[in-house]
């Protein structure tokens, strides 16, 4: 880290946690074809909060995870992962979300209730005396 102070609670603005055997997202699973970030084969593997934990060596206070592009449908199964995933950390890993919602359909009502649903999409402030 850039020299600051241990003490500092960080906060990761911006991850992804997926399992493959869960959730299928396509861009990961098209072998050969490369993104805009290169050839995704190197993490075309499960990434949960295990792998998570090692790679931040738990200099990381809070998270928000970011939806990471599921195939149309199972949005709601990724929410309710991510959803899965805060509660095995006590709401740390990750502590809110970004979800996935198609603005264009027609019963967006209805998939927005959906996803607030679950706890991970309307995070607790954590106050601080």
């Amino acid at each position: 880290m850039i020299g600051l102070p241990d003490e500092l609670q960080w906060i990761d603005a911006h991850h992804h946690l997926w399992d493959l055997s869960r959730i299928e997202y396509p861009w990961l699973l098209a072998k050969g074809e490369a993104r805009f970030f290169g050839q995704p084969d190197p993490i075309r593997k499960d990434y949960l909060n295990t792998h998570y934990g090692a790679d931040t060596a738990g200099r990381i206070y809070r998270s928000v995870h970011v939806q990471v592009g599921a195939r149309a449908g199972l949005e709601l199964e990724e929410t309710a992962f991510v959803n899965e995933c805060s509660d095995q950390t006590d709401g740390c890993f990750p502590a809110a979300a970004v979800v996935a919602v198609d603005l264009g359909k027609h019963d967006i009502e209805a998939e927005l209730d959906a996803h607030q649903s679950y706890a991970i999409t309307t995070p607790k402030v954590d106050e601080k005396k």
